[in-house]
């Protein structure tokens, strides 16, 4: 088996570790929130690969809507998170069912409860639905991929698939020994207060 790549083989401080552009500053290792994603996304997907289950369709299924979502931009958990209060009055208008196909919510599976959010001219609507109906959704938004985005997919599978780590943000196994080594080169690089 190779030695996993030295932490210094591939890094320059002021470069993105994922698409290699521009910094907001030295210390920084990605250049914004989407390769930060991106790269973890490859190795969770690397991670699977290896033990097994990443063809397991709930693992497939997740990796799909991620890496669809990457392709245009980023996942803004902030911005998706919905507190206790407005959950407990979704579950309450609802019933305790989906909203979309009327099942019951059950605590696990294809029927737990989800927050459907939908885009209106009037803003955000929240709604109950369960999580087939949620990720049927979220699988039936097609689009026709640009060259660019279609040589984003063929980077992403190669990258998940190559033997070893393309990039060092790749390496799920050795990733907080090698970030750590990293975030210590980029301070000692003179870069600015992250």
């Amino acid at each position: 088996m190779q030695e996993p790549m030295g932490p210094f083989d591939h890094f320059t401080p002021g470069k993105c570790l994922n698409c290699e552009a521009s910094v907001p500053n030295r210390r920084s290792l990605y250049c914004g929130e989407r390769c930060r994603q991106i790269a973890e996304l490859v190795r969770y997907a690397r991670r699977k690969l290896a033990d097994g289950t990443y063809d397991r369709p709930d693992i497939a299924e997740a990796i799909t809507i991620r890496r669809s979502q990457l392709i245009v931009g980023f996942y803004d958990k902030r911005s998706r998170k919905v507190d206790e209060e407005a959950r407990q009055g979704l579950l309450a208008r609802s019933h305790g069912q989906c909203e979309k196909c009327g099942c019951k919510f059950t605590p696990e599976g294809d029927s737990r409860f989800t927050v459907q959010h939908t885009a209106t001219e009037n803003g955000v609507v929240l709604e109950a639905w369960c999580y087939r109906c949620n990720m049927n959704h979220a699988q039936s938004v097609s689009f026709t991929l640009s060259n660019e985005e279609a040589g984003f997919l063929g980077w992403f599978e190669f990258r998940v698939r190559s033997p070893e780590p393309v990039l060092l943000c790749d390496d799920p196994q050795n990733w907080p020994t090698i970030y750590r080594q990293l975030q210590h080169a980029a301070r000692r690089s003179g870069g600015d207060a992250i």
